[in-house]
């Protein structure tokens, strides 16, 4: 089954804040987290970019069937067509009504939205910024060119700040040139273009994964994912339940469930990770991600099996992305214990 613009979707199945979820017949069972975890994402995105989230209608299509958009997933008007759940870039597109200048919505998305890595093997473009700009001036955007798109958006972000993007949002629309997309830039920033780049290459190293750049708004922006560390001075796991019953766990996509905690820490210094026992730990992970834009935000990744090291962190708030094999079901519990700083 497909859709196109104008045809009947499929019967919408859950419904909440501002997701209706509408499957085609087919595909895995969702864990129980999955569904408000993409509605929390769609409203926490809204508070990120400071715009009113319409409802949005997300039609999953696992056989990968044609879509309107000839695509791997795309977002048209209100509707998500995806193969993937969740699809956290689609959400962002979703979040953002997805029609203003497309360098800028893809950055947008891969920074915000990319979660894991859809094309991570695909070779990317590495040339100057305004020849990305220049690539999508017809209303598309080569996949080589996310990458590039989702760092100069994270730098736009974090160093310039939401009133710049918010002004790019406004002033570059999908049908822009790439001369008229420029001069949205050098209004909103106040800068000449080849004073903002100048800028942009000596503020941070470029690096082609969205993990190391990306600002997880789940569980960042999320007061319900803080999870303490200690009780007192004395250090406490932090548990997870990825049990696809638990309202926690997400998935599954890609062979995988996963969930998200958030953290603090205190001071910037050396911690030592400690993970539960398991014979399996290989086949699950924890990644550590500062919740901050940009490649020079801290971002480490460890087997579950690997866990008993020390790390470096900066101070401040981190996601935790817990992560298991769906068949890993003696990994349904995971946990940490984080020892330093204010707790031993």
């Amino acid at each position: 089954m497909s859709c196109a613009p104008g045809e009947e979707l499929p019967p919408i199945v859950w419904s909440g804040e501002h997701l209706d979820f509408a499957p085609v017949v087919g595909g895995d069972e969702l864990c129980a987290g999955t569904l408000p975890y993409m509605d929390r994402y769609l409203g926490l995105a809204g508070d990120a970019f400071d715009l009113s989230v319409g409802r949005t209608v997300y039609v999953l299509d696992p056989e990968g069937e044609v879509n309107p958009c000839d695509a791997y997933a795309c977002t048209i008007g209100g509707t998500i067509y995806t193969r993937r759940t969740p699809h956290e870039h689609e959400l962002i597109h979703a979040a953002r009504a997805g029609t203003r200048f497309r360098f800028f919505e893809e950055g947008a998305a891969q920074a915000f939205g990319e979660d894991d890595e859809l094309n991570a093997g695909r070779n990317f473009a590495d040339g100057p910024l305004r020849e990305g700009i220049e690539a999508s001036a017809d209303g598309s955007l080569a996949d080589s060119w996310y990458p590039r798109a989702g760092h100069f958006f994270s730098y736009l972000h974090r160093y310039h700040g939401r009133d710049v993007t918010s002004a790019l949002y406004e002033g570059a629309p999908r049908d822009a040139t790439a001369d008229e997309a420029i001069a949205a830039l050098e209004s909103a920033t106040a800068m000449p273009f080849d004073e903002l780049v100048a800028d942009y290459e000596s503020a941070e190293r470029f690096c082609e994964l969205s993990r190391w750049y990306r600002y997880p708004l789940f569980p960042c922006d999320a007061p319900e994912a803080l999870r303490p560390r200690c009780d007192g001075e004395e250090a406490i796991p932090i548990e997870i339940s990825l049990g696809c019953d638990a309202a926690t766990a997400i998935g599954p996509r890609e062979g995988e469930v996963f969930g998200y905690v958030a953290i603090d820490i205190p001071a910037e210094g050396y911690y030592r990770v400690e993970g539960a026992p398991s014979e399996v730990g290989h086949r699950g992970s924890v990644e550590f991600k500062e919740c901050a834009l940009g490649c020079a935000s801290h971002y480490s990744g460890r087997s579950y099996r690997d866990l008993d090291a020390e790390i470096w962190l900066r101070a401040g708030r981190y996601s935790l992305r817990f992560t298991r094999k769906v068949d890993a079901t003696e990994l349904s519990t995971m946990s940490v214990t984080i020892v330093g700083g204010d707790c031993r």
